[in-house]
């Protein structure tokens, strides 16, 4: 909800008090009299659990918790056995019903920066359950409130379901429709909308989307979007709006919260700890030092590992025969051209260092020089050779 003055209306009774819940301290009732009727009739332990376990955040209002306001529950008609579609019914007309309540004993003023929300699902006692949010953004963007307001409504919304209960299995199908989680979630916020005529202008108003949403496997899943109502406003100052307590409007043509941004909203993506929490440095490193990654171009021969790295009296001690360094001279020529493509990069194991690959080489090219013998068949290729 909004900030609230010193004196604020009881959520129970509307009386102007000052006193808080004595549960969560974010509610408004004038006496317990009034808490124990508001859990009896609204499910508030609902809201105040939510109010309990959500972080106080730093955002426009202040670091508070969501504030949400539960509203009155009643009776269903419904059985375990009812389709999924009638239940969809009985949800729409009920958010019906409760956004003429939202309107009711939301304040009137309205800043152009404001936003609503309500959820309504049904408990698995088949009892209309409803709560509603409102919060101002005089620093954010209209599609940033309305994504907040879209996941708080998601956490209430199974708040208000409680846990997913699990049938025993059986061969048949007796029972009828299986039961779904299902909800509706309900979004506004202040647009300028255009008039019936092309020639009128644009006029301030609340438009309200409603959000079918289900929850299976910890996820939401968004089945449908559908406008439901444009609540006129009268403008009283600059950015500054009265909205009338009984509906006043229409329905609009279209709606405005498009689906990527539900779903989003609704399933945000797991916060990646690594990020949030880095390495810290090592008492010896300053944290402004630390490489980012190494880079086999750019990593210096100190810092490659251990057993990489050989001294030159062991390098002696392993050095091949001369035989063994004839066989190998290709293999040692190609390594030259390769460790002067890197100058930096550690010679492999088993091999001498980089300072005597030129020495060995030398030698055997002179070696194979002096043994090389001319074949049989080079006397027949010379003398083919002068004929042509």
């Amino acid at each position: 909800m909004e900030a609230l003055p010193a004196a604020a209306r009881c959520q129970g009774c509307h009386a102007l008090t000052s006193r808080k819940c004595s549960v969560c301290n974010v509610c408004i009732y004038c006496s317990s009299e009034c808490e124990a009727k508001a859990a009896t009739l609204c499910f508030a332990d609902v809201a105040c659990k939510l109010h309990l376990s959500l972080p106080h955040e730093d955002t426009n209002l202040g670091p508070a918790a969501a504030h949400f306001l539960m509203l009155p529950s009643t009776q269903t008609d419904l059985t375990a056995r009812a389709s999924p579609q009638l239940r969809w019914t009985a949800l729409h007309n009920a958010a019906v019903h409760y956004l003429h309540i939202l309107l009711a004993c939301s304040p009137s003023r309205v800043h152009h920066k404001t936003a609503f929300g309500m959820a309504a699902v049904l408990t698995p006692e088949f009892r209309y359950s409803c709560g509603c949010q409102r919060i101002n953004f005089p620093f954010g963007k209209t599609s940033q409130a309305a994504a907040k307001i879209v996941g708080n409504m998601g956490k209430l919304a199974l708040a208000q379901m409680g846990t997913a209960r699990r049938a025993p299995p059986s061969l048949r199908d007796a029972d009828g429709a299986q039961d779904e989680r299902q909800a509706i979630i309900v979004s506004g916020f202040v647009v300028k909308c255009q008039g019936n005529l092309s020639h009128e202008p644009s006029q301030p108003v609340v438009h309200f989307d409603t959000i079918y949403v289900t929850h299976s496997n910890n996820a939401w899943t968004v089945r449908s979007v559908q406008p439901l109502w444009e609540q006129k406003l009268k403008l009283l100052d600059h950015k500054l709006y009265e909205m009338p307590f009984k509906p006043e409007g229409r329905v609009p043509d279209k709606e405005r919260h498009p689906l990527p941004l539900l779903e989003s909203a609704l399933n945000p993506p797991p916060a990646d700890p690594s990020r949030a929490h880095p390495h810290p440095p090592t008492p010896s490193e300053p944290a402004q030092a630390r490489p980012q990654g190494p880079s086999p171009s750019t990593t210096p021969a100190s810092s490659a590992p251990q057993e990489m790295q050989l001294p030159p009296s062991v390098a002696e001690e392993e050095a091949p025969p001369l035989s063994v360094a004839t066989a190998m001279a290709p293999a040692l020529a190609m390594a030259g051209k390769s460790s002067r493509a890197k100058p930096h990069a550690p010679p492999p194991s088993g091999l001498p260092p980089m300072a005597q690959w030129a020495d060995y080489r030398a030698q055997a090219r002179a070696q194979a020089e002096a043994q090389k013998e001319a074949p049989p068949w080079a006397a027949q290729l010379e003398a083919a050779l002068q004929k042509a």
